[in-house]
């Protein structure tokens, strides 16, 4: 919807917030951009005639730009509305890292090759089985004989069998979301940009030890280390033994909860 951009309107501003409202057309998918404050945090939140309201969280770069497309369901008849809340980045307290990692590995700088390859046979919008075998397929085979496709996730089979039937989870996405990914990894993992990271912002990271995604926590320990070379002197992490990727839905959650609790209770005030 190319009226998107224009119908976007300025609601509400102060020096540490600032709020966009918009409406998307039914059954069009709309790219959106918009500048905010630099280094924001933003919730996005967005509702239709289903009555069902949607939020997630975006991040502006340092030039303060958004980027990302909305589109309402099929079954849509009305316009959807659209809400964009963004705080300035001076209100960051503290940073809590979980199931991530490092340097990309040698394997996944060569999937911005296979990606860009792989972009060019099916287009920016076509999927690429070829993709996901190289990366969630990877990440499964250590933990056969498989259940389900994302036993890589957690131990605890409940919350795996959630996800598989979660319509939000799991689906094939763009070629082109591959290549940002995949080109954004190998950008935050550069030194100058770690560098930018504020020396005294706490940072907690934590990770299951069998998680794939951190390399089973050799990549994590890479990320620990060019933190340490950054300079940034409050970097707590936590390594819980047998856990996989979402530490958050494992079989000891409660403890990873509570750990993760108590490091928000003593570094945000």
């Amino acid at each position: 919807m190319n009226r998107v951009l224009s119908s976007l309107c300025l609601a509400a501003v102060s020096l540490n917030a600032q709020v966009f409202q918009t409406a998307i057309a039914p059954g069009k998918a709309s790219p959106i951009a918009v500048t905010v404050l630099p280094d924001a945090a933003c919730k996005l939140s967005g509702h239709g005639d289903s009555g069902i309201s949607h939020s997630l969280t975006l991040y502006s770069d340092d030039q303060g730009h958004i980027r990302f497309h909305a589109q309402t369901t099929a079954e849509s008849i009305a316009p959807a509305n659209l809400s964009l809340q963004c705080q300035a980045g001076s209100q960051i307290k503290a940073a809590v890292l979980s199931g991530t990692g490092g340097k990309p590995s040698l394997i996944a700088a060569a999937g911005r090759l296979v990606a860009r390859i792989e972009r060019r046979r099916h287009g920016a919008k076509g999927k690429s089985a070829l993709l996901g075998a190289l990366s969630f397929d990877e990440f499964n085979k250590a933990f056969r004989p498989n259940r389900t496709a994302f036993d890589w996730l957690s131990r605890d089979e409940a919350e795996v069998d959630r996800y598989v039937a979660d319509p939000l989870c799991g689906f094939g996405v763009s070629t082109q979301l591959w290549v940002d990914m995949l080109d954004t990894l190998a950008f935050i993992a550069r030194p100058e940009e770690q560098a930018r990271v504020p020396r005294d912002l706490p940072v907690y990271v934590f990770c299951g030890s069998e998680d794939p995604v951190g390399e089973r926590t050799r990549s994590v320990r890479q990320l620990l280390d060019a933190y340490a070379r950054a300079g940034i002197e409050d970097v707590q992490h936590k390594f819980y033994p047998g856990a996989r990727h979402e530490t958050l839905n494992e079989t000891n959650r409660d403890e990873v909860t509570r750990d993760l609790i108590a490091w928000l209770d003593a570094n945000v005030r």
